[in-house]
């Protein structure tokens, strides 16, 4: 078994690591205090990471990705949390409608009109799952489209929904009414508008998240994505992919917590010697450092996983669960070592605790992930 990185890989990581050391850190501290990112705002930190293929890199090349496989992007995407994890869950949801053009791609009216301005940051995206009453069973949507025509009328609130404030393109998941199962309608707001509703969290500040609210909206028929009742296979499918980059962006943000706290310990002196010498300081950093490379390895096994293009609910739920309840811990240690400095918007450790604590919820939450874990041993569903 290699544990090691390719030499591809390597200077993947080390290209990743300065460009959001020189092009994005130096203006996440400003961001974070004002909010939730504009329009602009988020276009251009978008348009920004679609430069180096932080957002577009597993696409073909053929419409402007890098072909990577979903592996050396997670290794890149590390990079991006351990700076700025609200920009890293922005990134990840922003694609959402060229995932589901993509399945579509012998409709090249859908690849024109969706896939290729969502890729280019001309259009910012999301996908919209999640409602008031379904959270975590995606069977009970309510959001609700009635066939009239050529267009399809779409009643419905969704909630959480990252980057719902600022997308041009929504990818609904909802009920057509006299159809099996959930399907999905492509949302071009410029064509189709809604109203949305700025959320207020613990963490994660930086990046816009709202609730979606579509009355009487005319979608065209044309905006139909994939085959009918196909939704919710394709939905739990994509969570895998989602999944296993909520577990690598809660490495990234560990890692921070980690080289802060190492730092921190050499810099601070107390009872005459810096607190690096302190045996209960170094067993944090030592619990720190063991619980985020533990974590690494089942974030990188799920990429790996699902580069085979095999099932791996198993694993990708095993790793959301385990690096984001592990960069909880790690985050709160990094803020002890800290003392009452770690309480301080001053050092960055108190948001990196904020933003890990967050990162339980989406997605399936941790008890969530656990029941997938279970059932895929025991072979029988709590759920």
């Amino acid at each position: 078994m290699d544990f090691g990185m390719t030499e591809e890989q390597r200077i993947l990581k080390s290209n990743a690591r300065r460009f959001v050391e020189n092009e994005i850190a130096p203006y996440v501290d400003e961001q974070e205090k004002k909010g939730p990112m504009d329009r602009e705002t988020a276009g251009r930190f978008l348009k920004k990471l679609i430069s180096i293929g932080f957002i577009a890199g597993t696409f073909p090349e053929k419409w402007g990705g890098s072909g990577l496989d979903e592996l050396s992007h997670g290794i890149m995407l590390e990079e991006l949390w351990r700076v700025w994890p609200a920009l890293g869950v922005m990134a990840l949801v922003h694609p959402a409608p060229a995932r589901w053009a993509m399945g579509a791609a012998t409709d090249q009216d859908l690849v024109d009109r969706v896939l290729l301005p969502n890729l280019r940051g001309d259009k910012i995206g999301c996908g919209a799952i999640t409602e008031p009453n379904v959270g975590s069973n995606p069977r009970e949507i309510q959001t609700t489209a009635v066939k009239e025509g050529d267009h399809y009328v779409l009643n419905g609130t969704k909630i959480w929904i990252t980057n719902g404030g600022v997308a041009d393109l929504v990818a609904c998941i909802c009920k057509i009414k006299d159809e099996p199962g959930l399907n999905v309608l492509m949302v071009d707001k410029h064509v189709s508008p809604f109203t949305t509703r700025e959320l207020d969290k613990l963490g994660l500040k930086a990046s816009p998240t709202s609730e979606i609210h579509f009355e009487d909206c005319i979608v065209p028929a044309a905006n139909r994505v994939g085959a009918s009742g196909a939704g919710l296979r394709e939905t739990l499918k994509r969570f895998e992919g989602a999944r296993a980059t909520l577990a690598v962006g809660a490495v990234g943000i560990a890692q921070a917590a980690l080289e802060a706290a190492v730092k921190y310990a050499q810099e601070r002196r107390q009872w005459g010697k810096p607190l690096s010498g302190h045996q209960t300081i170094q067993h944090m950093i030592a619990e720190m450092d063991s619980l985020t490379d533990a974590s690494r390895f089942l974030a990188y096994r799920a990429f790996y996983m699902i580069d085979q293009d095999v099932r791996a609910a198993r694993e990708s739920s095993m790793a959301k669960y385990y690096c984001c309840e592990s960069a909880v811990k790690v985050t709160s240690m990094g803020l002890q070592v800290h003392g009452a400095y770690g309480l301080s918007s001053e050092f960055h450790v108190e948001r990196y605790f904020r933003d890990a604590r967050t990162l339980t919820i989406p997605d399936g939450t941790s008890e969530i992930q656990k029941l997938i874990v279970a059932r895929e041993n025991l072979g029988m569903s709590a759920f």
